[in-house]
């Protein structure tokens, strides 16, 4: 199974995925360092840059594809709250790279 590797402003964090996982339910488990929100993809918080393993990942699914478009956030990057590892061997590394949570729309 795939190695997870998260980098961090305070270090890096590595778990060893025994099973196909979602990546919120890791940060859960093992006290991973990603800020997180809403963890439903609404809100921005837990966008993290693929570094290497992206064949690993699940490609995402509507509402994680819809919040990155509106935040021009392509090119890599995805939210751990929306991430689901699939089952194979290599690694996984990861980066924050978080927006910070979405300010709701304006009403003019």
């Amino acid at each position: 199974m795939p190695t997870v590797i998260l980098e961090h402003p305070r270090g890096r964090q590595v778990v060893e995925v025994d099973t196909p996982s979602a990546l919120v339910d890791l940060c859960d488990e093992h006290a991973l360092a990603v800020p997180m929100s809403c963890r439903a993809a609404t809100c921005g918080t837990c966008c993290v840059n693929v570094i290497e393993g992206e064949e690993l990942l699940e490609k995402p699914g509507e509402r994680e594809r819809d919040l990155l478009e509106r935040l021009g956030a392509a090119g890599g990057r995805r939210f751990a709250c929306a991430v689901h590892i699939k089952q194979g061997i290599g690694l996984v590394q990861l980066q924050i790279s978080a927006f910070g949570p979405l300010s709701p729309p304006s009403r003019g």
